[in-house]
C-alpha cells in the first residue's frame, strides 16, 4: 500500500476490528494488523513512533481474538487509516535574516504563491531556488519566478522580521532519492528526526564532496585525512547547502544518530548574521579558554562573532561572512582583524595571532579571500602586550575603539592626525574612535610620572 509513513500509535477498539500489538523477534516490531495466519510484519516499533517497511501487505483484522472475515467496510477502514496517515502538516519557522528553509511534505497544491500564502507581507523580501529563480514582491504584485515549491529541494529565504507557514500535503519517504549536480544547491533535509550530519550526508561523503553548509555558515567538510562536522546534527525544516564537484543521488538513512553540538552566543560581539549562501571564510580558532569571544571585523564592520565552547579546535568555527543581512560583509583583499574579549578578565584586550597549515591546503594569508570555502587555523595569543611597556595602546591596528593601559593614573590624552590637527583631548582610557578617518595617528599621553607619544592605525 504505502513506505515510510510516519505516525503515532493510539490503539483502542472499533466496532469491527481490533489493532493488536504483537512482538516479533530480535527485530523489535510488531504487527498492526494480523490473524492465526501471522500475516508478514508491515510496522517497525521505534518508542511508540511506527514506521512501515514493506510495500505490500495482505490485510487481516481481528476482533477478541477471533478471526473474522474481511468484509468490505473493514478494508476500507483499514485502507482510509492509512491514506489518513500519509496526510501531514509541518510547520516552518522563520528568523529574521537569511535561512535556509526545507520540508518533507509535498503540497497539496505546489504553487509557490499558494505554499507561502501566509507570509506574504512586507517582511518577506524574497524566496530564491538553486537554479537563482526567485519568488518576490515587483510594485504591488507578487511575482513568482520559482513556478512550484519542490519537496526535495531547499530554498533560501530572507525577511525583515520573525514568522511562521505552515505546510500541508502528503508526507516524503526519508530515503527518496534526490540528484544532485556538479556546483551548488539547495537540498531538503527529509527525517523527521535530527540525524548527525554525518551520518545523514553519508551517501555522497567522499572525494565529490566539497561541503554540506547550514544557515548559520557552519560546514560539514574534509580537514586533511578528516571529516569536520561544524554542522552537528541536522534538523528537520532547515535546508542545506551542498557543493559538489560531480553529479550524485543523496539518500538520507532511516538513522537517529545525534551530534549535539552547544553553541553559545557571544554576548559581547553581536553578530547581525549573514547569507551562507555566499562565500564563507571559515576560521578554526585555538590557544583560548571556553568562554573567551573572538570576532571577525573588516575594518568597523563586525562580520563574524563565536564564543570558545570545546578545548577541540573544530569545534570552535567562525565563519566569516561576505554578505551581512544589513548589506556587505568583508572585501577580499582587506586586512582580517580578530578582536578578543578574555572572559577572565571580562575586557577587551589585545591580541596576536598566526595561521598554522598542518595538512597543506589551509589559507595563511592575513587578508580576506576571494574564494569560497577556504578555511584557515589560527592560533591566538593574548601576549601581545610587551611587559616593559609602560603604556600601551591597543589594539593597533585599530577599528572602533582603543584602549590605553598604563600602571600609572593617567592625567591627560591628546590625539593628533597625520597632518597635526587636534582630533581627541581627554583622560579616558578607552577612546571611541569609530568616527575618525582611516589613517596614521599620534597620541601624547601623560601620567603622574611619565609623558610618550606612540602612534596607532585606525582602519
Amino acid at each position: 500500500m504505502m513506505t515510510n509513513l510516519n505516525f503515532n500509535y493510539l490503539g483502542g477498539e472499533s466496532p469491527h476490528y481490533e489493532v493488536d500489538r504483537i512482538d516479533v523477534s530480535a527485530y523489535g516490531s510488531e504487527l498492526l494488523f494480523s490473524s492465526e495466519d501471522d500475516f508478514g510484519r508491515i510496522v517497525s516499533n521505534e518508542t511508540n513512533n511506527f514506521k512501515t517497511v514493506s510495500s505490500s501487505i495482505v490485510l487481516g483484522a481481528m476482533a477478541n481474538g477471533d478471526l473474522i472475515n474481511l468484509k468490505p467496510y473493514v478494508i476500507s477502514e483499514i485502507v482510509n487509516f492509512f491514506l489518513d496517515l500519509s496526510s501531514m502538516e509541518q510547520i516552518i519557522n522563520l528568523n529574521e535574516g537569511f535561512h535556509f528553509i526545507s520540508t518533507n511534505v509535498d503540497p497539496v497544491n505546489p504553487d509557490m504563491t499558494v505554499v507561502v500564502q501566509e507570509i506574504l507581507n512586507d517582511d518577506l523580501k524574497y524566496i530564491r531556488n538553486s537554479e537563482g529563480s526567485i519568488f518576490h514582491k515587483i510594485g504591488p504584485n507578487w511575482v513568482n519566478g520559482i513556478g512550484d515549491w519542490i519537496g526535495t529541494e531547499g530554498y533560501l529565504f530572507k525577511t525583515t522580521a520573525t514568522g511562521q507557514f505552515t505546510i500541508s500535503g502528503e508526507l516524503i519517504a526519508y530515503n527518496e532519492p534526490i540528484d544532485l549536480v556538479g556546483g551548488f544547491q539547495f537540498v531538503s533535509y527529509l527525517p523527521s528526526d535530527e540525524t548527525d550530519a554525518v551520518e545523514a550526508f553519508s551517501s555522497i561523503i567522499g572525494d565529490d564532496l566539497i561541503y554540506v553548509r547550514n544557515s548559520a555558515g557552519s560546514m560539514l567538510r574534509k580537514i586533511g585525512p578528516n571529516w569536520i562536522n561544524g554542522i552537528g546534527s541536522c534538523i528537520p525544516t532547515e535546508g542545506y547547502l551542498i557543493k559538489m564537484l560531480a553529479d550524485a543521488t543523496l539518500t538520507y538513512p532511516n538513522g537517529k544518530k545525534v551530534k549535539s553540538i552547544t553553541i553559545i552566543s557571544p554576548e559581547h560581539f553581536v553578530f547581525e548574521g549573514g547569507n551562507a549562501a555566499d562565500p564563507i571564510y571559515t576560521i578554526y580558532v585555538e590557544g583560548l579558554n571556553i568562554g573567551d569571544e573572538v570576532a571577525a571585523y573588516d575594518g568597523h564592520v563586525l562580520i563574524g562573532a563565536i564564543k570558545i565552547n570545546s578545548q577541540n579546535i573544530f569545534d570552535n568555527d567562525l565563519p566569516v561572512f561576505s554578505t551581512l543581512n544589513s548589506g556587505q560583509g568583508y572585501t577580499p583583499g582587506k586586512q582580517i582583524i580578530l578582536k578578543l574579549w578574555d572572559a577572565s578578565s571580562q575586557s577587551l584586550i589585545p591580541i596576536e595571532y598566526t595561521m598554522n597549515n598542518p595538512y597543506n591546503d589551509a589559507y595563511i594569508e592575513k587578508v580576506y579571500p576571494s574564494e569560497d570555502g577556504l578555511y584557515s587555523i589560527v592560533n591566538v595569543s593574548k601576549s601581545s602586550i610587551k611587559r616593559n611597556d609602560k603604556i600601551y595602546v591597543y589594539p593597533n591596528p585599530a577599528t572602533d575603539e582603543i584602549n590605553i593601559s598604563s600602571p600609572n593614573k593617567i592625567c591627560n590624552i591628546v590625539i593628533f592626525n597625520c597632518v597635526g590637527q587636534l582630533i581627541y583631548q581627554g583622560n579616558e582610557t578607552k577612546i571611541n574612535i569609530s568616527n575618525f578617518e582611516d589613517g596614521i595617528y599620534i597620541i601624547h599621553i601623560k601620567t603622574d610620572n611619565v609623558i610618550e607619544t606612540k602612534k596607532f592605525t585606525i582602519q
